[in-house]
């Protein structure tokens, strides 16, 4: 009885560890902050849709809060460069929303509440 018992405590340690094929979630937080490198235009309209390169995102769009000056937007999706190059590895994409104030705006990305640098901006012409 007592091998029983063993054999069965063996087999649910065992069991604990899910599938085995990716032992990490796809998106863990690293409590490093997101680093955008560049946006793909230096000036956009309200409603156009804009691409970041950087890294540090979050593979769920969702996740990626967007901050042209003082207005928030989701990402709408998010890529991987591969292969990446001058610390651009991934890619967000997301719409301008409609009341970014006009004229040169920083551009921020938070992920889990870690903000990125704020040194790289976009001119909003109405």
């Amino acid at each position: 009885m007592r091998k029983l018992a063993a054999t069965i405590v063996i087999m649910l340690i065992a069991s604990c560890g899910g599938s085995g094929l990716d032992p990490y979630p796809n998106d863990v937080p690293t409590h490093s902050p997101p680093l955008i490198t560049r946006i793909d235009s230096e000036s956009a309209s309200p409603g156009d849709t804009v691409t970041i390169y950087g890294l540090g995102y979050s593979i769920i769009p969702a996740y990626n809060l967007v901050t042209f000056g003082s207005v928030s937007a989701v990402a709408d999706s998010y890529d991987f460069i591969d292969p990446g190059s001058d610390g651009e590895f991934e890619i967000l994409t997301v719409v301008i929303p409609d009341d970014v104030e006009a004229g040169i705006n920083p551009v921020m990305v938070t992920v889990h509440r870690i903000t990125s640098n704020d040194d790289v901006s976009i001119d909003i012409i109405p």
